[in-house]
C-alpha cells in the first residue's frame, strides 16, 4: 500500500491489508499500548482502537452499541476510527484460533490444571473465544502481566 507506514498490532495490520490502496501519507503512525493506533493521514490526526481508546477522547460509543454488540458477541475484535471529534467509521475483525489449541487446552484440563484466558478485547468479545473456565478481559498489557503472575501466586 503507498504511503502506508506498518505497525506491529495484528489488527492494524488486519484492516490496513483489507484496503485499498491509498494516495494519502500515512505519517507519524504510533501504537497506544492498549488502545490501538494514532497516525496522520493526509494532514488529518486519526485514531484507530478500542472503546478506551474512543471514551480517552471524550467520545461515546452508547449510539453504536445497537450496531456494535452483535459483533463482539460473535467473537470479533472491534476497532473504532476517530478523528478526536466523532467516530468516523468502525471495522470487526476476527482471528481463528491456532491449530491445535483447542485440544491443547483440553490436555491441560485433563492434567487438573485450570486454563484462563487474557484478553484485551471487549468482554463479549473475549466470552465467545474464551473457551477456559475462566476469562479476563479490557487488559493492558502491564495489567495481563500482573494478571497472570496473580493467578500463579493464587494457586
Amino acid at each position: 500500500m503507498t504511503g502506508v507506514q506498518t505497525c506491529a498490532l495484528p489488527i492494524s495490520q488486519a484492516i490496513a491489508q483489507g484496503l485499498p490502496a491509498s494516495p494519502l501519507a500515512v505519517l507519524d503512525l504510533q501504537a497506544l499500548p492498549g488502545h490501538g493506533v494514532q497516525a496522520t493521514v493526509g494532514g488529518r490526526p486519526l485514531w484507530l482502537g478500542n472503546r478506551r481508546l474512543i471514551a480517552s477522547q471524550g467520545l461515546d460509543t452508547a449510539a453504536l452499541d445497537a450496531a456494535l454488540r452483535p459483533h463482539e458477541q460473535a467473537g470479533h475484535s472491534l476497532s473504532l476510527l476517530s478523528d478526536g471529534q466523532r467516530v468516523l467509521a468502525w471495522f470487526a475483525v476476527s482471528d481463528a484460533l491456532r491449530p491445535g489449541a483447542a485440544a491443547a487446552i483440553a490436555e491441560l484440563r485433563d492434567l487438573g490444571l485450570a486454563t484462563v484466558m487474557l484478553s484485551g478485547d471487549h468482554p463479549a468479545t473475549a466470552q465467545a473465544i474464551g473457551r477456559s473456565e475462566e476469562h479476563t478481559s479490557e487488559l493492558q498489557s502491564q495489567s495481563t502481566i500482573s494478571y497472570a503472575v496473580f493467578c500463579l501466586k493464587k494457586k
